[in-house]
């Protein structure tokens, strides 16, 4: 999943009282991480639960477990003169990995996400032959095909996972200052649907990389353009000042069709990514 690479970053922080706790996020206190050499590495769970019927054959393994390790490369140029900061990630899942790009880059008012390139799925869960999935108005090959159509942007529709994507205008993944109540545009109707960001709350978390106090950052998806945000998707991002350090996505109510698009059942998925290992420059 591109992910992760959807926030990553060495850390600056505007921190203009010498008592404060650095690792208290507040109003001006950070903007993520970018510097070169910078690294986070991930454990990932994919689940499949409330699958209905219990005898539903058509799907695999309920659970699949993998890593994520991200990477600031290096600091380039695009071909529209741009600079940006390349961030490679390396998904390894289902017994093979695969690599992607992303290209982000800090502004005054932002964390910006420019272009992107390669796939960040290893497409787990592939159901049987024949079968298809649907859900929200959209028709799928296997489960994980949801979750990069939601996290990978229009990437998705891409033919070439070769060549550069360039979002027009950038995308900004996160809006300065950070703080709670904070809401905005990340993308735009049709392209390919609205889609919103809302931080909604502060929140000790710990995992096995350590403790952070982080924001919770709510995504607002209309995928299927009804002019509400879908309530089967559940999308949030915890972030600190050492970068991403949890992504949790529950979709619900996925529908399992046979070839003549008779429905055989539903389950709900869930994948979540947790911060094990960091380093910054």
């Amino acid at each position: 999943m591109r992910f992760l690479i959807l926030l990553l970053t060495t850390i600056i922080i505007f921190n203009t009282n010498c008592h404060k706790n650095p690792d208290d996020p507040g109003e001006d206190s950070f903007v993520y991480p970018v510097a070169t050499g910078n690294y986070w590495k991930y454990s990932r769970e994919f689940i499949q639960f409330n699958i209905h019927p219990d005898s539903l054959k058509a799907l695999p393994s309920d659970t699949l477990r993998g890593t994520s390790e991200v990477k600031v490369i290096s600091k380039v140029s695009l071909s529209n003169s741009t600079e940006a900061y390349m961030f490679l990630e390396r998904l390894f899942e289902n017994g093979k990995y695969i690599e992607s790009n992303s290209y982000f880059n800090n502004h005054k008012n932002g964390f910006y996400l420019y272009a992107y390139s390669g796939n960040s799925s290893a497409s787990p869960f592939k159901i049987a032959a024949g079968k298809r999935i649907y859900f929200n108005g959209y028709e799928f090959y296997n489960v994980r095909d949801i979750f990069s159509l939601i996290t990978e942007k229009s990437n998705y529709f891409l033919n070439s996972s070769d060549s550069i994507h360039y979002e027009n205008p950038p995308l900004i993944c996160l809006h300065y200052p950070i703080k709670v109540g904070v809401r905005w545009v990340y993308r735009v109707r049709g392209n390919p649907w609205l889609c919103e960001k809302k931080v909604i709350g502060e929140e000790v978390v710990k995992t096995p990389a350590g403790e952070f106090n982080c924001f919770i950052i709510k995504w607002l998806i209309d995928m299927d353009d009804n002019g509400e945000f879908d309530s089967n998707i559940e999308f949030f991002d915890y972030i600190s000042e050492k970068g991403l350090i949890i992504r949790s996505i529950i979709i619900r109510g996925m529908i399992l069709k046979d070839e003549k698009r008779k429905k055989l059942g539903s389950f709900d998925s869930k994948d979540e990514y947790v911060l094990t290992e960091y380093h910054l420059k």
